[in-house]
């Protein structure tokens, strides 16, 4: 299987090229989808400069085998949200099961909404995202195995 691998700079760059195309979008929060999103909205911040709220959902069961409802770890209160501009934050958009989940909490209890993912897989997706919902990915790519250096075991002894 032919995987693609990105450096944490290469990412950083990809992120501070998506952050110029906010053009003005002004998020009061981002959200970010822990795990995977947590270090693309920190190196975000680094441009927009405003607080990240973290959340953790997974559509996965302990054998790696997509349910239809979400395990929820981590959620964020509307009261927190309402009223606000939210820009959701994750490092991939490969079937988008769990960004619809997340799009249509946040569209109903935000004011305006955004979504930034490092990479979007070219596929067939289970949900179109609403069109008056900003959608930025930093780089389209196929659908191929991609390892993040936050990923990458390499590293630990």
């Amino acid at each position: 299987m032919n995987k693609l691998y990105y450096s944490y700079s290469d990412i950083h760059n990809m992120v501070k090229e998506g952050s110029m195309r906010l053009n003005n979008f002004k998020p009061d929060y981002i959200v970010a989808v822990a795990g995977g999103g947590l270090i693309p909205a920190r190196m975000l911040r680094t441009f927009i400069d405003v607080p990240i709220i973290s959340l953790t959902i997974s559509f996965y069961n302990e054998k790696n085998q997509i349910m239809d409802i979400p395990k929820i770890l981590q959620w964020v209160d509307k009261e927190v949200i309402k009223g606000k501009n939210i820009l959701i934050v994750d490092e991939v958009d490969d079937t988008r099961k769990t960004l619809s989940y997340l799009v249509e909490f946040f569209y109903q209890n935000s004011k305006k909404l955004g979504v930034f993912v490092v990479n979007n897989k070219i596929k067939n997706k289970v949900y179109k995202i609403p069109k008056d919902v900003l959608y930025i990915s930093c780089k389209e790519n196929t659908d191929i195995w991609i390892n993040y250096p936050w990923d990458n075991t390499n590293f630990i002894k």
